[in-house]
């Protein structure tokens, strides 16, 4: 499988250079989708101007996946202000990125324990009376802050119950 190397560009944002070997427009849509998700400066800057004032266009097409490797570090380096975070296939270190990319990544025992003191401290979801949430919005009168009030919980959960998305105990 052949390898592209790729730039996208604003005038205000900067510059990103990336490799692909998938079509280089699908890889700029999949940059776009992960502007709510990511924290990469290429999310973040995607997301805060338009789709359409970015540029893109394939620089390096038919490469192994080595020299575009090789390719896009030199692009990396010489293109600024850029939006790369990594070069190449490395993360800086110390840098959290998120998401699917740190499935397989082992979690320190110092993360394991605050992970394990936060779950065991957190208060667990109550299974409230549905039918008292009802009876104290519908035939009481009372507002949906009063009966959560009340009843020990958020107003959003007694919206949801007074607008029927969960159903009334039975």
């Amino acid at each position: 499988m052949s390898y592209k190397v790729y730039l996208l560009k604003h005038p205000e944002a900067g510059a990103y250079v990336g490799k692909t070997k998938s079509n280089v427009k699908a890889r700029i849509l999949s940059h776009k989708s992960s502007t709510n998700t990511s924290t990469t400066p290429i999310a973040v800057a995607m997301g805060k101007f338009p789709f359409e004032e970015w540029e893109w266009e394939t620089l390096y097409e038919r490469l192994t996946e080595e020299k575009a490797k090789e390719i896009e570090e030199y692009e990396i380096a010489t293109r600024r202000p850029s939006l790369n975070v990594k070069i190449g296939d490395k993360w800086p270190e110390g840098y959290s990125h998120g998401g699917y990319k740190n499935k397989g990544n082992t979690a320190s025992d110092e993360t394991k324990e605050w992970f394990k003191s936060f779950h065991s401290n957190r208060p667990r979801k109550q299974n409230y009376d549905r039918t008292e949430i009802i009876r104290l919005y519908k035939e009481e009168g009372l507002t949906q802050a009063a009966v959560a009030k009340i009843i020990g919980c958020d107003q959003s959960y007694i919206s949801l119950v007074v607008n029927d998305k969960y159903k009334i105990n039975k």
